[in-house]
């Protein structure tokens, strides 16, 4: 539905305007019109709706997240998680969950995925563009650990908010939040 709404105004609006484009001159502007209404609404539409029933995903993992960690007083964030070899053109995210940091790791607790990187793991950790970055509402957080002697890259990205640009904008946060954390204690040994 995130997906399908967004595409569902581009499409229609965006094909019309090209077709009215490819008129006679004196429709040149009505077709510009159709298609810059079809991009601006396009991106309204995936801002407010390709988070989709976040909000009840997120009530439903939270309780979730009470019985496996019940008591938790840490840092703790909704986010969306994908491996280093996970792609998908219909959502860039491969489970959703909470993201945490504990005094010596980062745990990610989510609906299909449990992951533990302990903080002499981790290499770097820096942005990375994903498929929302191309329209300036998301991108990723990536946490690059060291794994059985080879780094793997783990991408994070906020789902605090019920919208793309609310969540686009704890972005930079998260990144600080992160590399402070790996800096806390000074150099790590690897």
């Amino acid at each position: 539905m995130g997906n399908l709404a967004p595409a569902s105004i581009w499409l229609p609006l965006t094909a019309a305007g090209v077709i009215v484009i490819m008129r006679p001159v004196r429709w040149a502007a009505v077709g510009l019109w159709l298609l810059a209404s079809g991009q601006v609404l396009a991106w309204l539409a995936l801002n407010f709706v390709g988070l989709y029933e976040n909000r009840a995903m997120r009530a439903a993992l939270e309780r979730e997240f009470l019985i496996l960690k019940p008591g938790f007083r840490g840092w703790r964030l909704f986010a969306g998680y994908a491996s280093e070899g996970y792609s998908s053109v219909l959502d860039p995210h491969e489970d959703l969950g909470y993201l945490l940091l504990t005094p010596d790791g980062i745990e990610f607790i989510g609906d299909s995925r449990r992951l533990v990187i302990r903080r002499n793991q981790v290499l770097r950790i820096f942005r990375k563009p994903n498929v929302h970055t191309f329209v300036g509402l998301g991108g990723w957080v990536c946490v690059e650990a060291l794994e059985a002697g080879h780094p793997r890259v783990h991408r994070f990205e906020p789902r605090q908010r019920d919208s793309l640009l609310g969540n686009f904008l704890l972005l930079g946060g998260l990144k600080r939040r992160l590399t402070n954390w790996l800096k806390r204690d000074g150099p790590q040994s690897r």
